[in-house]
């Protein structure tokens, strides 16, 4: 038994049937013993509409309200991920920005905003954390913050790992579970090098260059709130059981 942050990103919240997958593989994990919580991001390409149409319509939009539009995607993506939970008899409950359980407070920059980690560690204690202690499966829209006096932020692209590793971080969990739709961190590109590798273990440090160099597998600014003993492991629901990537603080 463990207690776990799971990120489930866009690509693996194509559409509803990938949705109840995703939540049967987070049943399981619950059935199993450990406390859970999930992050999602937007269902896949959301984001990326949400924020075309906003440009299209008002090229100079003010941040402020660009940062509202685009955390619509992650504010659905949470109901709809609560209700496939629910369906299945899990006990899950909606954590957004209006519920008194929102653990993520950041600074003011909008669009690329940045979560004060020891205020969202009093926030944690106050709500989340017994939330999970009771058994309950919190899912937490990832990417969204509020700043100290309650306007919405978005961390930016990747923004929903932050959010995965933070409250790791916050509730002492034993790993993040980033699961994606791919096998994990590989040796070289796969989809130029046949013989690219998943790399097994991999020190934060290595990934953090990985990431400036290009790599989208992780967010760099994730990385920068990894706890020293913290964990995340990456990799797909096909793989995540025998094979992904472990990245140690």
């Amino acid at each position: 038994m463990g207690k776990y942050v799971v990120k489930l990103g866009g690509s693996v919240l194509a559409d509803e049937m990938s949705i109840e997958r995703a939540a049967s593989w987070i049943k399981g994990l619950v059935e199993k013993g450990n406390k859970v919580v999930v992050v999602v991001s937007a269902l896949k390409g959301v984001t990326d509409e949400l924020l075309r149409s906003s440009q299209r319509l008002h090229p100079d939009a003010p941040p402020e309200m660009l940062d509202e539009i685009l955390a619509m995607g992650e504010r659905t993506s949470a109901r709809l991920f609560t209700l496939a939970l629910r369906r299945q008899g899990v006990d899950s409950v909606l954590v957004d920005p209006d519920s008194p359980h929102w653990p993520i407070i950041t600074n003011n920059q909008h669009l690329d905003a940045s979560p004060l980690l020891e205020t969202c560690r009093q926030k944690v204690s106050e709500g989340l954390a017994k939330l999970v202690e009771e058994g309950r499966v919190p899912v937490v829209c990832g990417f969204v913050g509020l700043t100290v006096d309650g306007k919405i932020t978005t961390m930016g692209r990747g923004g929903s790992d932050t959010t995965a590793v933070v409250l790791a971080n916050c509730l002492d969990a034993d790993e993040v579970i980033l699961v994606k739709d791919v096998s994990g961190v590989y040796s070289t590109d796969p989809r130029k090098d046949a013989e690219a590798e998943v790399l097994e273990v991999l020190t934060a440090d290595e990934v953090f260059r990985l990431s400036k160099g290009g790599s989208k597998v992780i967010h760099s600014k994730a990385l920068l709130y990894l706890h020293p003993r913290g964990k995340i492991r990456i990799g797909s629901l096909d793989t995540l059981e025998n094979s992904g990537t472990l990245i140690l603080g």
